[in-house]
């Protein structure tokens, strides 16, 4: 009997004791599976700070050789590898124009082969670019969003891009290739509050404001990523009571954030009625959509969760 209950107390306790170190042993190998770039930007992110010293040493390597104009020799000094976001944050120090153009023209090269490594190398550029304030810099960033706003770190590339100066205006004209960017860029954003990117994003990049934008610049043809769009912000809305939590701390902070959730409160009965008639307009469009529009149609109605089944089953049957 004592050998039971023995084995009754400690059966728990070594359960637990395993589960604990298989759980560690887990998080182990998910470190070591990491790149030394990534575990370098998970650092930054979690609040750790590059060397201050390799910072002002670059600056002034750099700074002496944009004087002497030397700005080739500057560009084919930037590497992949550890230094490459010390080197970024040297040129965003400087804050000449031709630090500026450097890091743009950084945007279209691709330094690796490692997606996740150049995913946050694309980071560390556009977090220069908005330290900069080159609301010049848009275009290069949405010209390179579709590579760059891939999972899995795509979302902070865009919170990044969507907090430019200057950048709701491409809300303006979405019809063009540039405004259909930012309309990607947006959506992703807005997805990434769920994955990762921090809610302070919401009041840095007025979040409600570019929404409103959106809306009243709405045309007639229903808009698939639109659609999507409205519904990620219905999804923020639901949210926002969670969000405002991690800000409680700083009241300036939280008092941006809450202004920006009451502009998007006031929208929600319109985004609401909008979107509930949002799967018969979709499903009108399918036949002669492109099967670039039919995907983003299929995307829309997947979020919205929408009885499609009479309108996607023809396609089916569509020679591609």
């Amino acid at each position: 009997m004592q050998v039971v209950t023995f084995l009754i107390v400690l059966l728990p306790l070594l359960l637990a004791a395993a589960l604990l170190w298989a759980r560690r042993r887990q998080e182990q190998a998910l470190r070591d599976e990491l790149s030394p770039i990534s575990r370098q930007h998970i650092d930054l992110f979690q609040g750790g700070q590059l060397s201050e010293s390799a910072i002002e040493s670059t600056k002034a390597r750099f700074r002496d050789l944009l004087e002497r104009g030397e700005v080739a020799a500057v560009e084919s000094s930037l590497r992949p590898g550890m230094q490459y976001v010390v080197q970024v944050r040297a040129l965003t120090e400087l804050g000449t124009d031709d630090a500026g153009r450097i890091l743009e023209r950084q945007l279209q090269r691709r330094l690796t082969d490692d997606h996740i490594e150049q995913a946050w190398y694309w980071i560390d550029l556009a977090n220069g670019l908005r330290a900069l304030g080159r609301v010049q810099s848009l275009p290069h960033l949405l010209r390179c969003a579709e590579a760059a706003s891939d999972p899995p770190l795509g979302q902070f590339f865009a919170a990044e891009t969507i907090c430019f100066l200057g950048f709701s205006g491409y809300l303006r004209q979405f019809e063009t290739p540039l405004g259909r960017s930012a309309l990607r860029v947006l959506h992703r954003a807005l997805e990434g509050l769920r994955s990762g990117v921090p809610p302070n994003v919401i009041a840095e990049a007025r979040v409600g404001e570019l929404i409103e934008t959106l809306w009243d610049n709405r045309t007639e043809h229903i808009d698939p990523l639109a659609v999507r769009i409205y519904a990620e912000t219905l999804r923020l809305l639901r949210r926002a009571p969670h969000a405002e939590v991690l800000l409680s701390g700083e009241a300036t902070e939280q008092e941006a954030f809450s202004w920006q959730m009451a502009r998007l409160t006031a929208l929600e009965p319109a985004l609401t009625d909008f979107l509930q008639e949002a799967p018969a307009l979709l499903c009108q469009r399918m036949p002669d959509a492109s099967v670039e529009q039919q995907r983003e149609i299929l995307l829309a109605l997947l979020d919205l969760r929408a009885e499609a089944g009479e309108a996607v089953l023809p396609l089916l049957a569509q020679p591609r």
